[in-house]
């Protein structure tokens, strides 16, 4: 082979390692390990966090007019599908590449998908609301993919997130919940219980890139579906003020030390 070939080669496998490289460290080509706790049944307006300070809390209202519902003092700005597979808000986008669209108080004015549910008197009004609205995929087969970004690198969060949909025909409905890294979740759109579906806790660090990536996928042939989510900035492990900090889940106390584990411990609630 002409030396000026072996140069080419040569030349090619350098670009094709320089282009491989940038890739690998462009934002949103890595996040950060996500760590979750044990999905929890919805019991009540408490199961909101309150941990730390609120990055952010959207709603997947999806009806009209949108609404926010405030629950547990936690402001849930309503969000609706904008684009059909593409919904951004500030921080953050949801995508699905096979479409994406909303259903709120379960578009069930006609009756044509069951009775309503009914949720106990512990629930607000606002929390209804809440648990009554979501984004789904259009499509079973693809996720939804949500994106947060504009993250502090170094900076620990704790994401939680509600699936919902307690009409009888959702009683086998699951989804899975994972990171790029890290273990993952599933989730039940319906207990078996009065109006309740599941909400889980998840606590990551934030890395260099800024974002973190949480994919929504269904588990057979159910379509993936986010109610809410929110995004709170909490202390780290050990934080002598921590104590004060734990997170209270249908009598479960969750923690950052603990969550990591994936091992909920229960004990008296933090007041």
């Amino acid at each position: 082979m002409h030396w000026s070939n072996h140069l080419k080669k040569a030349s090619l496998t350098v670009a094709v390692s320089a282009a491989v490289a940038v890739l690998g460290s462009a934002p949103g080509a890595r996040a950060a390990t996500i760590k979750w706790g044990r999905a929890t049944d919805v019991s009540g307006d408490a199961n909101v966090s309150t941990a730390g300070t609120l990055v952010s809390a959207y709603s997947c209202y999806g009806g009209s007019p949108i609404v926010s519902p405030i629950v547990n003092g936690v402001t849930f700005t309503g969000l609706a599908v904008a684009n059909g597979n593409l919904t951004t808000f500030p921080g953050g986008t949801i995508t699905s590449s096979g479409g994406m669209t909303s259903f709120s108080n379960y578009n069930n004015s006609s009756g044509a998908y069951g009775p309503p549910p009914t949720f106990p008197s512990n629930y607000s009004k606002e929390y209804q609301t809440l648990l009554n609205s979501a984004f789904y995929s259009s499509t079973p087969a693809d996720p939804l993919i949500l994106t947060l970004k504009k993250l502090t690198p170094g900076r620990e969060y704790q994401f939680e997130a509600w699936v919902n949909d307690a009409r009888s025909l959702a009683a086998s409905r699951t989804e899975k919940l994972s990171g790029k890294v890290g273990n993952s979740v599933t989730l039940a759109y319906y207990t078996g219980k009065l109006g309740a579906g599941q909400v889980v806790l998840g606590i990551f660090t934030a890395d260099s890139s800024g974002h973190q990536v949480i994919t929504f996928t269904g588990i057979g042939h159910t379509s993936p579906q986010i109610n809410a989510f929110q995004l709170r900035a909490i202390p780290v492990p050990g934080n002598r003020n921590q104590a004060k900090k734990d997170v209270r889940v249908s009598g479960v106390v969750l923690s950052p030390a603990n969550v990591a584990g994936n091992r909920p411990r229960a004990k008296n609630p933090v007041k």
